[in-house]
């Protein structure tokens, strides 16, 4: 026996008795590298907890000497004097050297609250003088005792603290008194610009850097760390070691805190790093991987070894076992191939014969699965080719009917059309199939759903027809009064059965009554006729075509309702941006079209394009292209989804959403109208037109040109004045006043309508019920009667 030949096999079952003893092999080595993960990770976790609490404590004793320098900043930044001098002109008339003594004075009280701050003052760009503690001088006197010997030039150094748009913090350092060089941490935070975007000066806080390695000392000698405080510019301010530093491992995570692994100086090392809570700066420390992982290194290794020689002494046992358990059945495999022909061999030795067998069962299966699905399919195209009336010459019905296993038992015949809504939850639980494969898979359920509950009763076939299914019914009761009656349950179990147990939602059209086969083509365009009605009833109904076109005639709507003063009610509500009452506006013309009677299909489309139309004529009457052009580029799609809307929830639903866009770019236009108003002065010129209307309304004389007699202005620019800033024309408003002054005579019920329409403003009692129908959508008797 070949051991090389065997394992060359690979579908071989001595395959799957090695994977079977590497398993019980590994399963112990694979338990204690977990062991030796878990312990790994364990130590790894608490090293870097240990270190993050280092920089953790680092950073607490940093941000708090940061605190002082931000409490201290805050202080001179609220200094009242500091900003009545350097935001006034008192420079230009050169008395503000008394400010100057005060705001010094001020500058040194702060000495005793914050001792902890090395030096402090306040640079004044405009007289290029510093303000010190006690006493103030020229810049160039602060910079030669401040600067003194330092890197930083004069100009460098000016232009550095006038210049600043926002805080800074930089290094510094100067040859002290006693020679020695002393460096400082400054913290530059500029003042706001003034009037003319110019800088008015800066406050600088200087830290002397030996205080804040003394405060981070403790924190390096715990853990041999090198410990390093950077400005927002990644630049080194700080550190308690003179080595230069390789930024490249966290330049582009310091923004975070948490840690990384880098090489430093050539040694493999981890950095940890954190940011200030109160400052641009960050905290880093770099701790080489030989003071830490030493131990950790060890315990790997002697696990290494243990599992290397434990995997070895498996192998050999492995070898030894699969030669002596493979010997009888490679004799057996090797007489058998004699046999079948060593091309014949699949699987492994013990699927062989039973492979075989399959084979020749599936081949035959597949064949018989194969002409079914043929049959199917032929007969499902000649089903559809019956009810579009496009019957082949060369085979007739009867032939047809043993050639494809049709049988009819009776010449009655019904058509059910269904239409397959939105089935996404369907796909979603068949996300495993291509999309082809998706909508066999559908069109599979719901032939055998429909089929499966026709057939209870009836004999139907389904079929595919263009984007829907119909089913053919062949209706076996002979008295036909109350097959439309018994299909309609049928519909609706189905329609049940398919939403609760597939997720699948289906509209259903049922045709009428025929005793011909000849009258197959007739009952398919009748569920036609009856599926158009979708739009009417809505998605997931079952509409029967006897209800839809052999009603009560009464119920067929000619026309639709929508008036004139109805729309121009509905204007009026847009144009006042009054989105509460233009919606109940619309819902009432909704309701008042489709919910007490049937209408046209073609009809309701003409509504919905007529109400749209009112809107865009709204938009138009309003004057203003901008609120137009905003609606389109905001909606672009509007118009083409309103189209294509299946329904006329969802038409409604659309007309809703454009009207409330609409009403909301009215009543933003009459917003920025009334703050314009108040603006140029002209709100209280409107308030007066306003109160002049509603003082005499009842005089049949007023009008515009008494308006603009009354306020010595053109008539035509009051007008205008008025509808640019309020959206509504004079003429308008004036009658919408004396409307509802009707009203409040009308409710009082005793009093006739020529003296209500007197009483209101108007002479001719025409003009008066015609203007009170424009508005109120009811005339002044009936409203009466109410």
């Amino acid at each position: 026996m070949n051991l090389k030949r065997m394992l060359s096999n690979r579908r071989s079952v001595i395959i799957t008795w090695l994977i079977s003893y590497i398993v019980v092999l590994f399963v112990p080595v694979l338990f204690s590298a977990a062991l030796y993960w878990e312990a790994q990770n364990t130590i790894d976790e608490q090293i870097q907890r240990a270190n993050d609490t280092l920089l953790k404590q680092m950073q607490d004793a940093i941000d708090n000497e940061i605190a002082q320098v931000n409490r201290l900043t805050n202080e001179m930044y609220s200094n009242v004097k500091v900003h009545d001098l350097f935001y006034s002109n008192k420079f230009a008339r050169d008395d503000f050297r008394y400010e100057l003594y005060g705001i010094a004075q001020d500058l040194g009280r702060y000495r005793s609250t914050f001792s902890n701050i090395d030096e402090y003052y306040i640079y004044w760009s405009t007289s290029d003088i510093v303000i010190t503690p006690m006493v103030y001088k020229p810049s160039s006197l602060l910079y030669s005792d401040l600067y003194s010997g330092s890197e930083l030039s004069f100009g460098a150094w000016t232009h550095k603290i006038s210049n600043l748009k926002q805080r800074q913090t930089m290094y510094t350092s100067r040859i002290n008194e006693t020679g020695r060089k002393q460096s400082y941490v400054s913290f530059i935070s500029p003042f706001p610009a003034d009037s003319n975007d110019k800088s008015v000066g800066s406050i600088v806080v200087m830290i002397d850097t030996n205080k804040l390695l003394h405060t981070i000392s403790s924190v390096g000698q715990f853990n041999g760390g090198d410990l390093f405080i950077l400005n927002e510019n990644k630049q080194v301010l700080v550190s308690n070691t003179t080595k230069e530093i390789d930024l490249s491992p966290v330049s582009q995570i310091l923004e975070t805190s948490g840690n990384v692994y880098g090489n430093y100086h050539g040694i493999k090392s981890q950095f940890f790093y954190i940011k200030s809570y109160n400052s641009k700066l960050s905290y880093l420390m770099v701790v080489p991987g030989n003071l830490v992982w030493t131990a950790s290194a060890y315990v790997r290794n002697v696990a290494a070894y243990s599992i290397v020689f434990s995997v070895l002494g498996g192998c050999i046992l492995t070898v030894f076992f699969l030669r002596r358990n493979y010997k009888p059945l490679d004799s057996i495999m090797q007489s058998m191939t004699l046999y079948f022909g060593a091309e014949q061999k699949s699987g492994n030795e013990f699927h062989f014969i039973q492979n075989a067998f399959v084979d020749t069962v599936n081949e035959k299966e597949q064949t018989n699965v194969r002409l079914k699905q043929q049959q199917n399919q032929l007969r499902s195209h000649w089903i559809s080719r019956l009810l579009k009336g496009r019957m082949d010459a060369q085979l007739s019905l009867e032939e047809a009917e043993p050639s494809f296993e049709l049988k009819f038992d009776s010449e009655n015949f019904c058509v059910m059309l269904f239409y397959l809504e939105d089935s996404e939850l369907f796909f979603k639980k068949a996300h495993h199939l291509k999309v082809a494969d998706k909508y066999k898979l559908l069109q599979f359920i719901v032939t055998n759903v429909v089929e499966e509950l026709v057939n209870q009763q009836h004999t139907g076939y389904m079929a595919e027809v263009d984007d829907m299914m119909a089913c053919l019914i062949n209706i076996r009761l002979q008295d036909s009064k109350d097959t439309a009656d018994r299909l309609e349950p049928i519909a609706r179990e189905a329609q049940s059965f398919l939403k609760k147990h597939f997720e699948i939602e289906v509209t259903i059209s049922i045709s009428g009554f025929h005793t011909s086969k000849l009258e197959i083509p007739e009952a398919y365009n009748e569920a036609l006729d009856a599926m158009e009605y979708k739009l009417i009833r809505g998605k997931h109904e079952i509409i029967r075509y006897e209800k839809i076109r052999k009603g009560d005639p009464s119920q067929l709507k000619a026309g639709y309702y929508y008036p004139l003063q109805i729309e121009q009610q509905l204007i009026n509500y847009v144009k006042a941006g009054d989105v509460n009452k233009a919606r109940a506006s619309l819902n009432e013309i909704i309701e008042r079209n489709f919910h007490q009677s049937v209408m046209n299909v073609e009809l309701a489309k003409c509504l919905f394009f007529n109400l749209v139309s009112t809107f865009i004529k709204t938009m138009n009457e309003i004057g203003d292209m901008d609120i137009q052009e905003t609606f389109f580029h905001n909606n672009p799609q509007a118009i083409e989804e309103l189209t294509h809307s299946q329904t006329i929830a969802d038409m409604h639903q659309q007309l809703l959403v454009m009207l409330e866009e609409v009403c909301r770019l009215t009543a933003a236009k009459l917003e920025v109208n009334k703050l314009k108003l108040k603006d140029d002065g002209l709100g209280e010129f409107l308030q007066k037109i306003i109160k002049f209307v509603k003082e005499n309304y009842a005089d049949a004389n007023l009008n515009i040109s008494m308006i603009g007699d009354s306020f010595q202005m053109k008539p035509t620019y009051v007008s205008k004045l008025f509808k640019d800033h309020s959206g509504e024309g004079l003429l308008d408003y004036i009658n919408k006043i004396r409307i509802e002054k009707a009203k409040t005579l009308l409710r009082e019920g005793n009093i006739p309508l020529q003296e209500v329409a007197n009483l209101s403003g108007f002479n001719d009692l025409n003009t008066f019920m015609r203007l009170f129908k424009k508005f109120e959508g009811i005339t002044p008797g009936q409203y009466k009667t109410f």
